[in-house]
């Protein structure tokens, strides 16, 4: 692939991550300044209760590495500890959040020069894993029980399409283990997930309200693969991309499946220091 693209998209990353108790911030100009380099593979979907990942800091000072690595040993503790992280990236025509979490797992790379730090990322960097949400609502509606999810991931509430009644609801739990339970009761006439600091409850077949144009001009990549479960496409990384999202596909060399899709799954993929930032996208046609 001839990448012409760079003279037309200037990549953009900037990092902001909590070492101990102190969150510092990589601008763009940062990250070129302190030499980092960060690789990241971040996924997004509808299958899945929050965005997850991993992110790869090269660079970072050795005691920046050794707090980051031992963040995890007082996990015991009431409240574990989840560093924060928040990772922006994409383009000048379109550049954003595409993960902000916490630290779930770390590994450390100290025996080469360029020392390195992976941080495995999920949402609900401020919730402790032993937090108990407790419900006995009789009776009780899916958007109320959400509501109150939603209060404790103090998060706001994406709900469209019919409520669902209860003639009695009683759970006690973490609140991700409450939106499984949730999701387990509406099978697939909905959706329930957590992305982009939103907990979205969606009819399956009700479509989304954004529409972005993908085409060979905005960065599409490729050839879409067509499959019997939907279409999966390449392009540049798109932070206005997100799960959900309603996309104007256009292939010129496979007009055929030139439609209205909505978005499935994602996964954003780059490096700083060397390939382009991509987006692999699952969509189904609408």
């Amino acid at each position: 692939m001839n990448f012409s693209y760079k003279a037309l998209f200037k990549r953009k990353c900037a990092l902001d991550l909590q070492v101990n108790n102190i969150i510092k911030s990589y601008s763009d100009a940062a990250v070129d300044k302190f030499n980092l380099k960060i690789d990241f593979n971040i996924v997004k979907s509808m299958s899945s209760l929050g965005d997850r990942g991993s992110i790869t800091v090269t660079g970072l000072p050795l005691e920046d590495i050794g707090a980051l690595s031992t963040c995890m040993m007082n996990i015991g503790e009431s409240k574990p500890p989840r560093n924060f992280v928040q990772l922006l990236a994409g383009y000048d025509t379109d550049f954003g959040v595409i993960f902000k979490g916490g630290v779930f797992t770390v590994s450390s790379n100290l025996d080469t020069s360029d020392m390195s730090v992976t941080l495995n990322v999920m949402p609900g960097f401020d919730i402790s894993q032993k937090a108990v949400i407790e419900i006995n609502d009789k009776p009780a509606t899916l958007m109320s029980i959400c509501t109150k999810a939603a209060k404790e991931l103090k998060a706001p509430l994406n709900f469209t399409g019919k409520d669902k009644n209860y003639s009695e609801f009683n759970f006690k739990g973490s609140v991700f283990q409450l939106l499984e339970n949730l999701q387990r009761t509406v099978s697939y006439s909905k959706r329930i997930y957590y992305s982009d600091d939103v907990l979205h409850v969606e009819d399956t077949a009700i479509p989304g309200t954004e529409m972005i144009s993908i085409s060979s001009e905005s960065g599409l990549i490729g050839t879409p693969q067509a499959s019997l479960e939907g279409i999966n496409f390449k392009c540049l990384l798109m932070p206005s991309i997100k799960v959900g999202s309603m996309v104007q596909l256009i292939s010129r060399k496979l007009p055929l499946i030139n439609g209205v899709y909505k978005v499935i799954s994602l996964t954003m993929q780059g490096s700083n220091r060397s390939t382009p930032y991509f987006c692999n996208v699952f969509a189904k046609r609408i």
